[in-house]
């Protein structure tokens, strides 16, 4: 189950949604099944006299169907998903042990594809699964062996044609397997809670190797961060031990967040104004947070998702919703920067938007700190 009732509702509310969901999954079991509760949100049920996959498929559908109504729960109607993993006796394993490895790696790739409905074992399933735990394992460690590292992309001022800030990105220097991006690793950091402790350190150092620069930092910020108690104050010490001024780090956060309860948001948006750091919404324009909304949430940035800056020289709608989205925004005193820019002409019809900053390929892919300082020292990054 993915309910993420121990963040949002607390843990007393989150032991009686597991509670009902126990009792929802044991009416629908037989007197020769068994269930038991793995701990977290997870369950595993062993289903005696099962023939075939079909009668597998229908089970789960009943599962499925159990849980279409809300989890009612101290006036809250607490809506749970679930996501299923198979695995058959005696095809895929003749013990307890690996068959629930197998059915536990069908159910992980159902988590990362969609959050819900279910998949039978395969050999190759079971295999990403072997190795998403070998990264798993050599994540705990990457943070002590001192294995993460920052690159940093330019953001260019459009109005003075300077560099004047630039995005922290996170890499994984591994030993063996080399430079890692962020999308073989972040999901595992944010799954383990590991992602709490690594953002701790890219805001620290992101903040150290940009200190004596004249540019602000922006860093992002995910969902599970954003939820961490006392989120402010936390920043706060980095930023002092840092000896890094609060007005110039920028916290990225992504619009998925915003489907969250906004009130809390509102909240910690305010905690963090009121603290002098900067916030900005990632990716706009990916669905989640409307215009009205917007002028709610005391931010400082509005990030335009590249979707909308990729085709922009030739297509009128994007023209049309950059645009509107710019002058949106500059209503509301909020600064707008351009994503994923990757050629001139893109750049000129951003200026003539009216854009405030913005950051692509075109003007530098992330670099480490020293390739970044030679290039602004060259001064390739100003444009006429």
């Amino acid at each position: 189950f993915s309910p993420e009732v121990n963040t949002s509702f607390g843990e007393a509310i989150a032991d009686q949604v597991l509670r009902q969901a126990a009792e929802r999954l044991q009416s629908i079991l037989r007197t020769s099944d068994t269930l038991s509760h793995f701990g977290g949100t997870h369950f595993a049920m062993v289903l005696a006299d099962v023939h075939d996959e079909r009668e597998v498929a229908s089970f789960i559908q009943r599962v499925a169907r159990a849980f279409a109504e809300p989890i009612p729960v101290e006036k809250l109607g607490v809506r749970v998903e679930v996501a299923s993993g198979i695995a058959l006796y005696p095809n895929d394993g003749d013990d307890i042990d690996t068959l629930l490895l197998y059915a536990g790696s069908a159910r992980a790739q159902v988590q990362e594809a969609s959050g819900v409905g279910y998949q039978f074992h395969t050999a190759g399933l079971h295999q990403r699964t072997l190795e998403r735990l070998n990264r798993e394992a050599a994540l705990y460690q990457a943070l002590e062996r001192d294995e993460f590292v920052l690159y940093f992309q330019p953001q260019l001022n459009l109005s003075s044609q300077r560099v004047t800030g630039v995005e922290a990105v996170l890499r994984w220097q591994h030993p063996e397997w080399g430079l890692q991006t962020p999308d073989r690793f972040i999901d595992i950091l944010e799954d383990t809670g590991l992602i709490v402790d690594v953002g701790d350190w890219v805001i620290g150092q992101a903040c150290r190797e940009v200190r004596d620069l004249p540019l602000a930092v922006s860093v992002n910020l995910s969902p599970r961060q954003f939820r961490h108690p006392d989120l402010a104050n936390r920043i706060l010490h980095i930023l002092r031990k840092a000896q890094f001024p609060a007005d110039r780090l920028e916290l990225e956060l992504t619009e998925r967040l915003f489907m969250d309860d906004p009130q809390q948001i509102i909240r910690v948006l305010k905690e963090l104004r009121d603290c002098g750091i900067q916030s900005s919404i990632d990716d706009y324009g990916t669905g989640y947070c409307s215009l009205q909304y917007l002028k709610q949430l005391p931010i400082n940035v509005l990030k335009i998702d590249r979707a909308f800056i990729e085709t922009l020289v030739d297509d009128r709608a994007d023209q049309a919703i950059v645009r509107s989205t710019i002058e949106l925004c500059h209503t509301l005193g909020i600064g707008v920067v351009a994503e994923g820019v990757e050629d001139r002409q893109t750049l000129e019809k951003l200026v003539a938007l009216g854009c405030d900053m913005a950051q692509g390929y075109y003007l530098s892919r992330p670099l480490p700190m020293d390739q970044l300082l030679a290039r602004l020292d060259e001064g390739v990054f100003q444009f006429e």
